[in-house]
């Protein structure tokens, strides 16, 4: 798998983690790092990936919100 592509899958798993598990970014990219030892350049690239989304959160969120008609965001599966 090419480092980018492989960046974006764990990119997604952190978020995905942090949201369901209700952690804090942080904690989850240090467990990220802490387990994927083999590939550096791709954790290092899905943190760049996490910390640039996470900084837009709210930007995202409200562009989200205006495309769920009749639905409310925190209805919306994660």
């Amino acid at each position: 798998m090419k480092k980018r592509t492989r960046a974006r899958e764990l990119a997604l798993q952190v978020l995905y983690s942090a949201e369901v598990a209700q952690e804090d970014i942080p904690k989850v990219l240090a467990d990220l790092r802490r387990e994927e030892t083999a590939d550096i350049e791709s954790v290092e690239y899905a943190v760049r990936l996490v910390t640039a989304t996470a900084q837009r959160l709210p930007e995202l969120d409200e562009l989200i919100r205006k495309q769920c008609t009749n639905w409310d965001l925190h209805r919306v599966a994660v």
